[in-house]
């Protein structure tokens, strides 16, 4: 493996970190706001639930800023751009 190539395989490899972290957040952003939805049901605490909400914006907003400085490619192909 060359130099060249051994870049190029840790960019992809960060590719795929970020954007299987990002569909993490994302996911369990999804499930928070149908629990919040649901609370009634399953007895979950609103103050809680909106706890983990703001967090995982502020996570997924920490991830979409680090990107933007630092591998702008990768943010544009999450956001399929």
């Amino acid at each position: 493996m060359h130099d060249g190539e051994i870049r190029a395989d840790l960019g992809l490899k960060e590719l795929i970190a970020s954007f299987s972290g990002m569909t993490f957040l994302l996911v369990s952003l999804a499930i928070s706001i149908a629990n919040l939805k649901l609370h009634r049901r399953t007895g979950s605490s609103v103050p809680v639930i909106l706890l983990g909400v703001v967090l995982l914006l502020a996570t997924i907003a920490t991830l979409a800023g680090y990107l933007w400085q630092q591998d702008r490619g990768s943010l544009y192909w999450m956001l399929g751009v």
